[in-house]
């Protein structure tokens, strides 16, 4: 057992050895790999909209979920698995669109159950507010000639 775990010490140490000689020896050569302006030039072809100052503090309590599925125990016809929308909820503006009214309105109609329910206390009012906050400010920013997905 302790050979096997010194083997496996040692092959790590000379995996990352030879991985930082090759980046010494070859950094004069190879030149710089990332350049920040393609970056950002990606970046802004993906025409991803600005998040909204509100959201910010939503964040923490709408990120907490670890999957259990309890949320599912009030799923209706409309929303048969909660649990997907609130690990998937559209955090992001861009995404906001693909979130229907009727699936809004199936949440919102649980909030209060699945807060009571839930282990790690997801704030399922706060992603309610995120995708609606979201949904405005891309609507906002098409409006002024911004982002449009």
């Amino acid at each position: 057992m302790m050979l096997l775990t010194l083997r496996r010490w040692l092959r790590a140490r000379i995996t990352l050895g030879w991985a930082l000689a090759k980046h010494v020896m070859m950094g004069p050569w190879a030149g710089r790999r990332s350049d920040p302006r393609r970056w950002l030039r990606r970046m802004g072809a993906e025409a991803l909209g600005p998040t909204p100052a509100g959201n910010w503090p939503r964040f923490a309590g709408s990120s907490r979920c670890i999957g259990c599925g309890l949320c599912d125990l009030f799923g209706s016809e409309a929303l048969p698995r909660p649990s997907l929308v609130i690990r998937g909820s559209a955090r992001l503006p861009s995404d906001a669109p693909h979130v229907s009214a009727q699936t809004l309105a199936a949440l919102h109609a649980i909030a209060g159950d699945v807060a009571r329910i839930c282990p790690q206390g997801v704030q399922v009012d706060d992603i309610l507010a995120l995708v609606r906050n979201n949904q405005e400010a891309l609507v906002l920013a098409v409006a002024a000639g911004g982002p449009a997905r």
